[in-house]
C-alpha cells in the first residue's frame, strides 16, 4: 500500500468515525452530516484520482464512488454528490450504477475522446409506497461540448427498517 493511499484510508477511518460518533449521539446524521465529516478525507481522494493515472484507470476500469452513513428512512432534503473529472479515449464503455442496494442500471455508450465531468448523487425520494428512500442519478457531461449523458435511476433502501446503515454509492465505466 502506497503512502498516500495509506493516508487516505487513516482520513477515510476518521471521518467513518466522526459520522458514527454523531449518528449514536442523534445529531445530524442526514446524508449532508455525513458529507460533511467526509469532505477532507473525499477531497484527498479524489486529487489522488484526478492524477495522472486517471485515463489510465478509464481503459481498466474507473470508479466514481462515495462511501457513508445514510439514515433511514431518508430525510426530507437528503442530498450527497460525488464528482470528479475524467480524461477518456475513444471508444465504447460499459457504464453501470454500484449501490449498497441490490439493482443495477446498464448502459453501454460511445464516448468521443476528452475531458469529462462525472457525477453521482443521490437525493431523498417519498415512494408512493410511504418509504422514504434515496435516489442514485449517475451523469457525464462533456466539457468541451457541455452535452449530458445519464444512467436511468437507481434506488438506495433499506426494506423499509429504520436506522443508520454504512452505505456506498456510485458508478463505474470500462472500455470495451
Amino acid at each position: 500500500m502506497s503512502i498516500e493511499h495509506g493516508e487516505t484510508m487513516k482520513m477515510r477511518m476518521s471521518a467513518a468515525v466522526a459520522v458514527l460518533a454523531l449518528a449514536i449521539a442523534g445529531i445530524g446524521g442526514t446524508a449532508q452530516a455525513a458529507e460533511r465529516a467526509e469532505s477532507s478525507a473525499d477531497k484527498t481522494a479524489a486529487q489522488v484520482a484526478d492524477g495522472p493515472t486517471a485515463a489510465a484507470a478509464a481503459r481498466g476500469g474507473a470508479l466514481n464512488m462515495k462511501r457513508l452513513m445514510l439514515r433511514f428512512p431518508a430525510p426530507a432534503g437528503a442530498e450527497s454528490c460525488t464528482r470528479r473529472t475524467i480524461t477518456l479515449q475513444a471508444g465504447t464503455y460499459r457504464w453501470e450504477t454500484a449501490a449498497s442496494s441490490a439493482g443495477t442500471r446498464v448502459r453501454t455508450i460511445d464516448l468521443k475522446a476528452g475531458k469529462y465531468r462525472w457525477v453521482d448523487c443521490i437525493h431523498h425520494f417519498d415512494r408512493a409506497s410511504g418509504i422514504d428512500v434515496y435516489r442514485h442519478q449517475s451523469a457525464l457531461q462533456n466539457v468541451r461540448t457541455g452535452g449530458w449523458a445519464r444512467l436511468p435511476n437507481n434506488w438506495l433502501q433499506n426494506g423499509g427498517k429504520p436506522g443508520y446503515v454504512y452505505s456506498w454509492y456510485g458508478s463505474k465505466l470500462t472500455q470495451l
